[in-house]
């Protein structure tokens, strides 16, 4: 079981940041974290890619009830869905590599992440203003290359049972188009596709000259980057554009919808 948690501190310099961590709970051992100007989907992604091509698959992570691992609001009301509820980008890319989700009810229930989370705000922040850090690459790079070995080997335990949990990752399984958003959209008349604002051309192909009023699926990776795929075939090459803002008269004004 492993831990995923994010923590706002003054991690380095005068602007909060977060610190993205995921923790083994057996031994207590923090595996991999990031820092990130708020915790969000895409840098838990990215902490998930960097744990499972080094360890394995676990078997299952407890979570808080952020925005970005379950979806507790319905209609203006605020409650847990047992039955009709819509997986997340994160539940249903965990459900695809089969692991586990469990969720607390309160911070109380996960006490060991935060407080490591503690520990961590009293020693690291210290030795990054030591080192004289005050950037997301260096801190990230300070946090996993020397400081979380160096926590690890003072601080972590021996687990109870010796035998190994971790499920190796098939080496089919491609991670980037997993850990991602993904969406489906019918391609426009002219062969476009819109998702979030971003306007996505898809080019021709040996295949199909074009895919109009065809359904798509479209990933947004954890780097930013977009990529298209039609049924089971390989990626539809794509060129992207920035969405014009819309433009409504008024009289004599026009106002400009972004």
């Amino acid at each position: 079981m492993l831990f995923l948690d994010g923590s706002p501190h003054y991690w380095f310099g005068d602007i909060p940041t977060t610190l993205i961590l995921c923790t083994d709970d057996a031994t207590g051992k923090p595996l991999y974290g990031i820092f990130q100007t708020q915790e969000d989907l895409d840098g838990c992604f990215i902490v998930c890619s960097h744990i499972f091509k080094k360890y394995g698959l676990p078997g299952c992570f407890y979570l808080d009830k952020a925005s970005q691992f379950t979806t507790t609001r319905y209609g203006g009301i605020h409650y847990t869905v047992h039955t009709t509820h819509k997986l997340t980008n994160f539940e249903r890319a965990m459900q695809e590599l089969r692991v586990g989700l469990i969720f607390a009810d309160s911070p109380q229930a996960r006490g060991r992440v935060e407080r490591i989370n503690g520990s961590f705000q009293d020693r690291l922040v210290a030795e990054l203003r030591v080192n004289g850090i005050n950037s997301f690459e260096a801190a990230n790079r300070y946090l996993n290359k020397i400081f979380i070995p160096r926590y690890c080997k003072r601080f972590g335990l021996q687990p109870r049972e010796k035998e190994n949990a971790w499920r190796k990752l098939p080496a089919q399984v491609d991670l980037r188009n997993i850990l991602c958003r993904k969406y489906q959209r019918t391609v426009n008349n002219d062969n476009s596709v819109s998702v979030d604002g971003q306007i996505i051309q898809l080019l021709p192909t040996p295949d199909h000259l074009h895919l109009v009023r065809a359904k798509v699926n479209i990933n947004r990776w954890s780097d930013g980057s977009w990529h298209v795929f039609y049924k089971n075939e390989k990626e539809v090459p794509c060129k992207l554009f920035e969405a014009p803002p819309k433009q409504m008269i008024a009289g004599s004004d026009i106002f400009t919808w972004y």
